[in-house]
Formats: structure tokens, C-alpha cells, sequence
């Protein structure tokens, strides 16, 4: 059996200025979601972004500082990310 034959799996970090549930962004926060959702089994995905939506003062209603997972996604969202 030839080294290339077998699996290699990748991880894929991705640091977003929105990301869903977060909805004001509109198209590039679901086109992200929709990527890395049909990425293929071998790729890993790790959505780092902001826990508010863009241009609000309100934080989401997800957990924060802590990583969850959901098939080969996983995200985090950071309080203040983007904070300039």
C-alpha cells in the first residue's frame, strides 16, 4: 500500500467578521456557513468570529470563549473580536 492511497485529513481555521446565527452581513456569512458545511469529510473546519452581528451592540444569543461543534464545523465566538 502506497503512501498516497491512504486518508490525510486537514484542519481549516477561518476567522470571520460574521458568521451565523449573525444575519446582518447577509450573503458572505451564509456563503461562509454553506463552504464549510459541504467541505468533504476530510477537511475540518474551525470558524473563528465575533459573538455580536454586524453594526449591533447586542451579543448573540450563543455560548462564548468556547469551541462547539456541529458535523466537521466547529466555531467560537470571541466577545470584542474585531474591536478596533
Amino acid at each position: 500500500m502506497s503512501d498516497s492511497s491512504q486518508r490525510q485529513d486537514f484542519d481549516v481555521l477561518v476567522l470571520a467578521p460574521t458568521y451565523p446565527p449573525a444575519f446582518r452581513a447577509g450573503g458572505p456569512a451564509r456563503t461562509l456557513e454553506a463552504l464549510v458545511e459541504v467541505a468533504p469529510a476530510k477537511f475540518h473546519s474551525w470558524v473563528i468570529a465575533p459573538n455580536r452581528d454586524l453594526g449591533s451592540t447586542e451579543d448573540l444569543d450563543v455560548p462564548i470563549n468556547s469551541w462547539n461543534s456541529l458535523g466537521n464545523v466547529s466555531t467560537k465566538y470571541i466577545r470584542d473580536f474585531f474591536r478596533r
